[in-house]
């Protein structure tokens, strides 16, 4: 598997999302301004409404076939954000929120190390906090993994409910 290939698709789809969430703010305060004058910009709501199915589609569409690919991505993509996730302790605490899908990839990753006999990414001995992320990358742990690993975490990344719908990793 090309790693790189697929990350670099990863951040161009990332590059769309963040673009088309850019318009999708511009036109929520342009509805909310039309509201807010007595008036009903019908347009500009439709937009809004095929904005947020766009949205929608490409977060479904922004997968993650192994975990080494999720965290080549994490550590790339928010690169230059506000928060990015440059060492340990910046994964740990982007995948602490209780719900949030990053926290299920991260708990079912150290699982999965544990079960494996690997040391759980959350052990500061072995992955200090000040560890960079590109060092983690770095260590064959990642690909080390056994195929029934692989197997599940694509079960989860490619979840669909009864009904058809994304439901990544269940949430």
């Amino acid at each position: 598997m090309n790693y790189a290939k697929t990350v670099d698709e990863l951040l161009e789809m990332y590059a769309n999302y963040t673009t088309l969430l850019a318009e999708q703010k511009t036109l929520e305060r342009t509805v909310a301004r039309a509201k807010l004058a007595g008036k009903d910009d019908e347009t500009a709501q439709k937009q809004l409404d095929q904005l947020g199915v766009k949205l929608q589609e490409l977060s479904d569409a922004m997968t993650f076939d192994t975990p080494r690919i999720w965290i080549e991505y994490k550590c790339r993509a928010y690169r230059d954000e506000p928060q990015p996730i440059a060492t340990m302790h910046d994964f740990r605490l982007h995948c602490s929120k209780p719900g949030y899908i990053c926290t299920a990839r991260y708990n079912f990753l150290n699982d999965a190390m544990a079960r494996e006999g690997f040391v759980s990414l959350s052990d500061q001995q072995v992955y200090p906090d000040d560890m960079e992320l590109s060092e983690l990358l770095k260590l064959s742990l990642l690909d080390d993994l056994d195929e029934i690993t692989y197997k599940t975490w694509r079960d989860e990344e490619y979840y669909r409910d009864a009904k058809g719908a994304v439901r990544k990793w269940h949430i």
